[in-house]
């Protein structure tokens, strides 16, 4: 009876740190058409878009962004998550990722307030 109950948390742990952690993403995985949510909320950080924005990373490493303006773009990625930097002119701004299992690849703009964009395009563009 004990060893069923051990088995049976067992599974329910290594269950709950899977469906929270981060998948590795490869960068190829990286690229695809991203489009933000929560972009109809008063505007009070200056980084983030308030209007409908896509986000369009391609194989070339560069980026293309009506609210960013268009320049390159590198990441990171390891099993605790991973982060875009997104390079123009003017600016070099750093946004972590999320890749969870049973989820599309996000690119989160202020965790606190879930605003983030989603991918919804996969593969090059």
């Amino acid at each position: 009876m004990m060893k069923k109950n051990k088995f049976f948390l067992f599974v329910i742990v290594i269950g709950i740190v899977i469906w929270k952690c981060n998948i590795p993403i490869s960068e190829v995985g990286i690229e695809g058409v991203y489009v933000n949510n929560n972009y109809n909320e008063k505007p009070f950080y200056a980084e983030i878009p308030y209007n409908r924005d896509t986000l369009k990373l391609t194989r070339n490493k560069t980026f293309f962004s009506n609210f960013y303006g268009e320049g390159t773009y590198e990441f990171s990625s390891n099993i605790f998550g991973g982060n875009l930097y997104i390079v123009t002119e003017n600016s070099i701004s750093n946004f972590p990722l999320q890749n969870k299992i049973f989820r599309q690849t996000r690119v989160i703009l202020v965790s606190d307030l879930n605003f983030y964009y989603e991918k919804v395009i996969e593969g090059e563009i």
